[in-house]
């Protein structure tokens, strides 16, 4: 007999696809933390991304693996414990009628048994009432989520960390920058030393998408004989050379209009180049009355000179 145990007789989900039949199966992308988050209860992550796992993590660890193996039209794909929250990747087995409570009914013996557990060694801990889920549609999303999970204590050290990459640089000190400009940095500042020889890339928003590819495998060859691209990478393709550029082992040098902040949070796609320091983010400190337009032409007319300062080369697709 398998006893179930809920925390409460009602189950609330935040359901984002009301009308989407979870009968047909569904992948599901779960969080909850610990009601007070002000204490790393189930570990520490390291400077570089590691968790390690406390007494209650490791009990959470082994409610998680416990509960995954029981029969259950759940199944468990992915899992991140981080110091005072869970993150889960689950699949709900198709023809299910009521998949939804399978759901909240896997979850409840998670929080259930591992605080019990926990409790009863003189650990104290209590779970958010609820969860938030979110139905991952597609095979991108799904990808997108399992990289979340995977890079999130990674991501959790950069974010809390006070040292760089994360720690904005402010002014940056380089043979490339005016020293009477103010320009702040977050990740490798080392792509500014002077060594290295940037090509300034303007790609225009007239360029159709159907051109992308050989206008991209272009730049990728130029980048491959030693330049260091560095673009504010906001019209279409700029983001998609981006993606393309973030998938080599080229360093990247993007510039952005608006100031940085004293600490930088990065997306999930930022934070593996962060990691491999193959990234460097710059802004330059413009009067609060510049309009936006005029923004974008200071700061791609900086690139430009910075590229040639650094006896590089700069591009203007149009």
């Amino acid at each position: 007999m398998i006893l179930v145990f809920y925390m409460h007789n009602k189950i609330t989900h935040f359901c984002r696809f009301h009308n989407y039949d979870y009968s047909r199966g569904a992948v599901e992308f779960i969080s909850f933390h610990l009601q007070d988050r002000r204490y790393p209860v189930f570990g520490d992550i390291t400077p570089d991304g590691v968790m390690h796992l406390s007494q209650a993590g490791i009990i959470l660890q082994e409610t998680i693996l416990y509960e995954a193996k029981r029969p259950s039209p759940v199944e468990l794909k992915r899992y991140c414990i981080m110091p005072e929250h869970l993150h889960l990747r689950l699949y709900l087995n198709a023809g299910q009628q009521q998949a939804l409570r399978h759901q909240g009914q896997f979850i409840s013996n998670l929080k259930f048994w591992s605080a019990k557990k926990c409790n009863e060694i003189g650990i104290k801990i209590a779970w958010q009432e609820n969860y938030h889920d979110y139905l991952c549609l597609s095979s991108e999303i799904i990808q997108r989520v399992d990289e979340y999970i995977d890079l999130n204590s990674h991501k959790w050290a950069l974010m809390h960390s006070e040292n760089p990459p994360m720690g904005v640089v402010e002014p940056i000190y380089s043979p490339l920058l005016p020293t009477y400009e103010w320009w702040s940095g977050v990740g490798n500042t080392q792509l500014l030393n002077g060594t290295y020889r940037l090509l300034a890339i303007r790609l225009s928003r007239q360029i159709p998408i159907s051109s992308a590819n050989g206008i991209i495998a272009a730049l990728l060859n130029e980048c491959k004989k030693g330049y260091v691209p560095i673009s504010t990478f906001i019209s279409p393709i700029e983001r998609i050379l981006f993606k393309q550029l973030g998938q080599s082992d080229i360093p990247i040098i993007n510039a952005v209009p608006d100031q940085l902040k004293s600490i930088y949070r990065p997306t999930v796609e930022q934070t593996k180049l962060f990691a491999q320091g193959r990234l460097l983010i710059i802004s330059h400190l413009q009067e609060a009355s510049t309009a936006r337009e005029k923004c974008w032409q200071n700061i791609n007319d900086d690139i430009a000179k910075m590229a040639y300062a650094s006896h590089g080369n700069a591009i203007y697709w149009r």
